[in-house]
């Protein structure tokens, strides 16, 4: 599994906390993890990891990927809509670099991105 971790700063550690919190609420687990850096030099850290588990009323568990796309089309939180950040999840993996193959993904965000596309008229979604 790769990620992406972010150092904050000491004095910022309860701020960000408090609204990582507050945004991952909708039947978010939050868990901390062992992160263990690339560069083999660094030293493994905890760090806090938010977790859609099924009891999470918007989780849809094994659904065919255009009906996750469809729903994602059609969600939005305070944080803003699921298909912004399903666009910004999918570059942020491609930033990580080539190696990263994450075909679920990538296939949601085509599907996602058809469909978007396809707003003004009848979408089927289906790939």
């Amino acid at each position: 599994m790769w990620g992406i971790a972010y150092e904050i700063a000491g004095n910022d550690i309860p701020d960000v906390l408090e609204y990582l919190d507050f945004r991952e609420k909708d039947g978010y687990q939050a868990t901390w993890v062992t992160f263990h850096p690339q560069d083999i030099h660094k030293p493994p850290f905890q760090a806090k990891l938010y977790i859609a588990t099924p009891q999470n009323e918007s989780f849809l568990g094994p659904a065919p990927l255009p009906e996750i796309a469809k729903h994602i089309l059609s969600s939005k939180g305070p944080s803003g809509t699921n298909y912004d950040y399903l666009i910004n999840l999918a570059q942020a993996v491609r930033s990580l670099g080539s190696h990263i193959k994450d075909d679920h993904l990538f296939e949601l965000e085509a599907l996602a991105k058809d469909g978007m596309q396809n707003s003004s008229s009848v979408c089927t979604l289906s790939r």
